[in-house]
């Protein structure tokens, strides 16, 4: 893991080739949000991993043309999803198609985490929302700036496909229930009311950066702790995970 001024963060904007319009692909069936009374303009839906080379396998999926309109959202920690353009693991291995790194995203992360070492997010406090909220942001952006992207699809959990997959971070029912949420509203978006830019995001990220790096650093601190009192012989105590 690298020191915090290793953040880099690229806000040029790719250029975007023009593309027809094209029907909403198969997904969750929504007619109207019951709260606003508008009507969708694209859709969203949980699909469940269970072998590679079928439906639920991100990779195979962006090879194959019907998901050519499809935005794949990814789960993601907050660290590597700003300077790390390796493939991870699960649906992060579509990393490389993130916004920053190609011209047509195919992919979007969404933050369960702050880093590999500090695991998923234990609460939905104030940092985590606003981690949240940056990463729709950002979603929203890919959205209106490529608008033949009509699909979106996110892992979801084995036995209920509204929800958001946490196989590798666990996380409370309340951030599962939260970014849930805020991934079926995106089949709402009115992307002639959203005005805000990669920069914009940027910006937000940046100031939330140094509580992700303090969430790190608590972890790797105590994973030393636990190593030495090991070698020493002495129980795990007093060694709780920074909230």
């Amino acid at each position: 893991m690298a020191a915090p001024q290793r953040l880099t963060l690229t806000t040029a904007m790719p250029e975007n080739a023009p593309y027809p319009e094209v029907p909403l692909s198969l997904g969750r069936a929504v007619s109207v949000d019951d709260a606003t009374g508008n009507q969708p303009t694209r859709t969203v839906r949980g699909v469940h991993f269970t072998k590679k080379n079928t439906e639920g396998d991100f990779e195979w999926m962006e090879k194959q043309d019907k998901y050519r309109h499809t935005l794949f959202i990814i789960n993601e920690n907050f660290l590597d999803s700003i300077d790390e353009k390796e493939a991870g693991a699960g649906t992060a291995k579509l990393r490389p198609l993130v916004w920053r790194y190609v011209t047509i995203p195919r992919a979007a992360g969404i933050p369960t985490g702050w880093s590999v070492a500090s695991g998923g997010f234990q609460e939905t406090d104030f940092y985590t929302r606003k981690a949240l909220d940056a990463s729709i942001d950002r979603i929203k952006i890919i959205l209106r700036d490529n608008p033949q992207l009509t699909d979106i699809v996110f892992s979801c959990d084995a036995s209920d496909n509204t929800k958001i997959g946490t196989n590798i971070f666990k996380l409370p029912d309340a951030c599962v229930n939260q970014i849930s949420t805020k991934l079926f509203d995106l089949q709402f978006f009115n992307a002639t009311d959203f005005d805000k830019t990669h920069e914009d995001v940027d910006k937000v990220e940046r100031l939330l950066y140094p509580h992700a790096w303090l969430h790190y650093e608590n972890a790797r601190l105590m994973d030393e702790i636990r190593v030495l009192k090991r070698k020493l012989g002495q129980p795990l105590v007093g060694t709780k995970r920074l909230r």
